[in-house]
Protein backbone atom coordinates (compact mmCIF):
# COMPACT_ATOMS: atom_id res chain seq x y z
CA UNK A 1 0.00 0.00 0.00
CA UNK A 2 1.20 3.46 -1.07
CA UNK A 3 1.96 5.92 1.80
CA UNK A 4 -0.60 9.36 1.40
CA UNK A 5 0.91 11.90 -0.37
CA UNK A 6 1.66 14.11 2.19
CA UNK A 7 3.47 12.07 4.52
CA UNK A 8 5.37 11.69 1.71
CA UNK A 9 5.64 15.55 1.20
CA UNK A 10 6.54 16.14 4.68
CA UNK A 11 9.29 13.25 4.58
CA UNK A 12 10.77 14.67 1.45
CA UNK A 13 10.75 18.20 2.98
CA UNK A 14 12.49 17.53 6.21
CA UNK A 15 15.02 14.94 4.67
CA UNK A 16 16.13 17.56 2.59
CA UNK A 17 16.02 20.37 5.30
CA UNK A 18 18.76 18.27 7.16
CA UNK A 19 20.30 18.14 3.95
CA UNK A 20 20.61 21.83 2.76
CA UNK A 21 21.79 22.89 5.94
CA UNK A 22 24.83 20.84 6.06
CA UNK A 23 25.12 20.83 2.10
CA UNK A 24 24.44 24.13 1.68
CA UNK A 25 27.70 25.29 2.99
CA UNK A 26 28.87 23.18 -0.38
CA UNK A 27 29.37 25.84 -2.83
CA UNK A 28 27.11 25.23 -5.88
CA UNK A 29 26.56 21.46 -5.32
CA UNK A 30 24.89 21.05 -2.40
CA UNK A 31 22.05 23.41 -2.49
CA UNK A 32 21.80 21.57 -6.67
CA UNK A 33 21.98 18.47 -5.09
CA UNK A 34 19.20 19.02 -2.47
CA UNK A 35 17.17 20.31 -5.31
CA UNK A 36 17.50 17.41 -7.20
CA UNK A 37 16.26 14.93 -4.30
CA UNK A 38 13.13 17.22 -4.02
CA UNK A 39 12.49 17.12 -7.42
CA UNK A 40 12.69 13.00 -7.53
CA UNK A 41 10.43 13.10 -5.09
CA UNK A 42 7.88 15.15 -6.01
CA UNK A 43 5.05 14.99 -8.98
CA UNK A 44 5.51 18.40 -10.33
CA UNK A 45 8.31 20.84 -10.62
CA UNK A 46 5.42 23.36 -9.11
CA UNK A 47 5.14 21.69 -6.14
CA UNK A 48 9.01 21.07 -5.66
CA UNK A 49 9.41 25.03 -5.77
CA UNK A 50 7.00 25.23 -2.90
CA UNK A 51 8.72 22.50 -0.84
CA UNK A 52 12.37 24.05 -1.82
CA UNK A 53 11.32 26.91 0.27
CA UNK A 54 9.90 25.44 3.00
CA UNK A 55 13.11 23.55 2.42
CA UNK A 56 15.75 26.95 2.17
CA UNK A 57 13.92 28.37 5.55
CA UNK A 58 14.25 25.15 7.87
CA UNK A 59 17.59 24.31 6.49
CA UNK A 60 18.20 28.16 7.68
CA UNK A 61 16.63 27.85 10.76
CA UNK A 62 18.62 24.68 11.40
CA UNK A 63 21.95 26.18 10.74
CA UNK A 64 21.32 29.64 12.84
CA UNK A 65 20.17 26.89 16.04
CA UNK A 66 23.45 25.36 15.20
CA UNK A 67 26.09 27.29 14.39
CA UNK A 68 25.12 30.74 14.13
CA UNK A 69 22.97 31.41 17.48
CA UNK A 70 25.20 33.64 19.10
CA UNK A 71 26.18 36.13 16.07
CA UNK A 72 24.95 39.29 16.38
CA UNK A 73 27.25 41.14 14.05
CA UNK A 74 24.69 42.67 11.33
CA UNK A 75 27.60 42.27 8.27
CA UNK A 76 28.02 38.31 8.88
CA UNK A 77 24.15 38.27 9.43
CA UNK A 78 24.24 39.84 6.12
CA UNK A 79 26.73 37.68 4.41
CA UNK A 80 25.11 34.43 5.53
CA UNK A 81 21.84 35.41 4.55
CA UNK A 82 23.34 36.92 0.78
CA UNK A 83 24.69 33.37 0.37
CA UNK A 84 21.36 31.54 1.95
CA UNK A 85 19.27 33.29 -1.19
CA UNK A 86 22.15 32.53 -3.36
CA UNK A 87 21.81 28.81 -2.52
CA UNK A 88 17.87 28.97 -2.68
CA UNK A 89 18.35 30.18 -5.86
CA UNK A 90 20.56 27.33 -6.95
CA UNK A 91 18.24 24.58 -4.62
CA UNK A 92 15.22 25.80 -7.40
CA UNK A 93 17.55 25.06 -10.14
CA UNK A 94 18.22 21.35 -8.73
CA UNK A 95 14.73 20.96 -8.50
CA UNK A 96 13.69 22.17 -11.75
CA UNK A 97 16.63 19.19 -12.81
CA UNK A 98 15.38 16.55 -10.49
CA UNK A 99 11.82 16.87 -11.81
CA UNK A 100 13.46 16.86 -15.25
CA UNK A 101 15.62 13.78 -15.51
CA UNK A 102 12.94 12.04 -13.34
CA UNK A 103 10.45 12.50 -15.40
CA UNK A 104 12.30 11.25 -18.47
CA UNK A 105 13.74 8.24 -16.73
CA UNK A 106 9.68 7.89 -16.10
CA UNK A 107 8.99 8.65 -19.86
CA UNK A 108 11.80 5.96 -21.08
CA UNK A 109 10.42 3.45 -18.59
CA UNK A 110 6.94 3.71 -20.36
CA UNK A 111 8.28 3.72 -23.70
CA UNK A 112 10.45 0.65 -23.01
CA UNK A 113 7.07 -0.92 -21.91
CA UNK A 114 5.00 0.45 -24.65
CA UNK A 115 7.32 -0.89 -27.08
CA UNK A 116 7.30 -4.53 -25.19
CA UNK A 117 3.37 -4.37 -25.19
CA UNK A 118 3.45 -3.86 -29.34
CA UNK A 119 6.13 -6.61 -29.57
CA UNK A 120 4.39 -9.04 -27.32
CA UNK A 121 0.52 -8.24 -29.01
CA UNK A 122 2.88 -8.35 -32.74
CA UNK A 123 4.05 -11.49 -31.83
CA UNK A 124 0.61 -13.22 -30.82
CA UNK A 125 -1.37 -11.57 -34.00
CA UNK A 126 -2.56 -14.90 -36.33
CA UNK A 127 -0.01 -15.44 -39.46
CA UNK A 128 -1.49 -13.44 -42.59
CA UNK A 129 -0.75 -16.42 -44.50
CA UNK A 130 -3.14 -19.19 -42.13
CA UNK A 131 -6.02 -19.90 -44.10
CA UNK A 132 -9.65 -19.03 -42.38
CA UNK A 133 -12.96 -20.13 -42.65
CA UNK A 134 -16.22 -19.89 -42.16
CA UNK A 135 -18.33 -22.92 -40.51
CA UNK A 136 -21.77 -23.18 -42.93
CA UNK A 137 -24.37 -23.28 -39.78
CA UNK A 138 -26.82 -25.51 -42.11
CA UNK A 139 -24.09 -28.00 -43.09
CA UNK A 140 -20.90 -27.40 -40.94
CA UNK A 141 -18.72 -27.43 -43.78
CA UNK A 142 -15.85 -24.75 -44.00
CA UNK A 143 -15.77 -22.16 -46.51
CA UNK A 144 -13.36 -19.43 -47.16
CA UNK A 145 -14.08 -16.29 -45.32
CA UNK A 146 -14.85 -14.32 -48.60
CA UNK A 147 -17.74 -16.31 -50.07
CA UNK A 148 -21.04 -15.57 -49.25
CA UNK A 149 -23.03 -18.75 -49.53
CA UNK A 150 -22.13 -22.21 -48.74
CA UNK A 151 -19.85 -24.28 -51.48
CA UNK A 152 -21.36 -27.40 -50.14
CA UNK A 153 -25.30 -26.79 -50.13
CA UNK A 154 -25.78 -22.84 -50.84
CA UNK A 155 -26.77 -21.98 -47.43
CA UNK A 156 -25.96 -18.33 -46.47
CA UNK A 157 -22.96 -17.34 -44.26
Amino acid sequence: MSEPSYLKKTQTTLIASIMYSFLSALPIIGPIYTGAYIGKNVKNPKEGYVIGLFTAAAGLSIQYVLLFNGLTNSIWLFIIAAWHLFSAVLLMVGVAAGSLFHGVKNGVKHFRHTREEYREAETNQPDSKTPTYLVCPVCGEPNKTNQIKCSSCGGIL
